[in-house]
């Protein structure tokens, strides 16, 4: 009998025709600047324009009911896509990008799930997408069109300045995300760099939000949060938040009760709300197991696995990037001979940096062991460096990063202009 039921309730889901009923504001006024929208009274923004509705819904139940190992380490390959304008200005740094790889990574580590970056980025250079990620409304965003792979999951990051909102290609569907703009409320913080992104990375690996009605909406007792609202049962039955939540406690500023009416209690902190991305903090445990079987299950989730090489996650693991970034303080502009070299990745706080420097004319110099991130390094314009090595040391982790100045640094004269042999910069090189 119970086999039954379940035979019928997925007859039920197939017969369904969904509708995207959130897409609707940011379709519409995916133009208009962040002013506007928050001038304009009938709707409320959106960081998120996901449709709620999935190809794969079938599979709800059945990804939640099989059993598996699912204490195996799960590496994703991602692929990382900065929009700039046509003339190669604006978009987001390296340090930028570098900062929202280590903001995926600290949010999914905790389930046993890992993100690869060979630490390329690829720059896509377009007046056409630069202002608005979808510039056509109603049909899927052009952007994810423009070198996507079938290897691993492509996320598109635009400048901070530009239309705000995010979007997943489908909830379990397709492997393709963008972030852009900076949220509306105030500090106007960037949503590249928040937890907005691993909000858009959770459709990506089938999750809903929290408040979705997509089939029914779920009871505060949480009989029916199997089958209803987003299908996880340590979730909290949740009416919307719609961002109406204070950064500085994290408290839902509102009230509602559900059918049966009771008050609803949702979660603010979970990565899946509408809260503020201020305070958004972590998936539940199964919502871990739902995206470890999704990545299981859905075949285009299976080609985005890669090699974990010797990524490990828990306990003194040394599960932390780490690299020389392109960028850094000249001040040899300003009459003085040094510069600032930044260790990039996502080691924390306490971790000890040493540095080992080498000149044109071939001396090297090493610079002791210190938390100082960035480094303060002796640099003239007569003798730049060209090549640096960083060491860093938390806890029972070592790694070390070399970096090879394609552009000797510091690479501008003391009036600001390029010397002749600079012709660009490397790439970021993590380990």
């Amino acid at each position: 009998m119970k086999k039954l039921r379940i035979s019928l309730f997925f007859l039920f889901i197939l017969t369904l025709i969904y509708s995207c009923s959130e897409d609707d504001y940011q379709q519409e006024n995916n133009s208009i600047s962040n002013e506007q929208r928050a001038k304009k009274k009938d709707k409320e923004p959106s960081y998120c324009s996901t449709p709620d509705s999935s190809i794969n819904m079938k599979y709800n139940l059945e990804l939640l009911a099989q059993k598996r190992n699912l204490s195996s380490l799960y590496c994703i390959k991602i692929y990382m896509h900065v929009i700039r304008r046509s003339d190669g200005t604006g978009g987001q740094s390296v340090l930028d990008v570098a900062e929202a790889f280590n903001i995926l990574n600290q949010d999914f580590n905790s389930h046993n799930i890992a993100f690869i970056w060979d630490n390329q980025i690829d720059y896509i250079d377009s007046d056409y997408y630069y202002p608005n990620p979808n510039p056509i409304p109603d049909i899927t965003p052009e952007i994810y069109s423009e070198n996507n792979h079938t290897d691993g999951i492509d996320i598109y990051l635009f400048d901070d300045d530009s239309a705000a909102g995010g979007r997943a290609n489908g909830v379990g569907e397709s492997s393709e995300l963008y972030v852009s703009g900076s949220f509306w409320e105030t500090p106007n913080n960037s949503l590249v760099r928040s937890n907005v992104l691993s909000h858009e990375m959770g459709h990506v690996l089938f999750l809903w939000h929290t408040h979705t009605t997509v089939l029914c909406a779920e009871l505060v007792n949480g009989s029916n949060s199997a089958t209803c609202g987003d299908f996880i049962t340590d979730t909290p039955a949740d009416p919307n938040l719609n961002f109406n939540v204070d950064a500085s406690d994290c408290i839902w500023n509102s009230s509602g009760f559900d059918a049966n009416g009771d008050a609803y209690n949702p979660d603010e902190s979970n990565i899946m709300s509408y809260t503020h991305p201020e305070c958004m903090s972590y998936f539940t445990p199964e919502q871990g197991i739902r995206m470890r079987n999704a990545i299981e299950t859905l075949p285009f989730l299976q080609s985005v696995i890669t090699k974990c090489g010797s990524v490990t996650i828990g306990g003194n693991d040394c599960n932390y990037a780490l690299g020389i970034l392109d960028e850094y303080i000249d001040g040899t502009q300003s009459g003085s001979n040094y510069v600032y070299l930044q260790a990039g990745g996502n080691f924390p706080s306490g971790t000890t940096y040493t540095w080992t420097i080498k000149r044109q004319n071939g001396s090297i110099q090493f610079y002791p062991a210190s938390t100082s991130n960035p480094r303060l390094v002796s640099a003239s314009i007569n003798n730049r460096i060209t090549e640096a090595t960083v060491t860093a040391v938390y806890d029972d982790c070592t790694k070390t990063a070399t970096k090879v100045f394609s552009c000797a640094i510091p690479n501008s004269d003391i009036n600001g202009d390029l010397f002749p042999e600079c012709n660009g910069s490397g790439g970021i090189g993590f380990n």
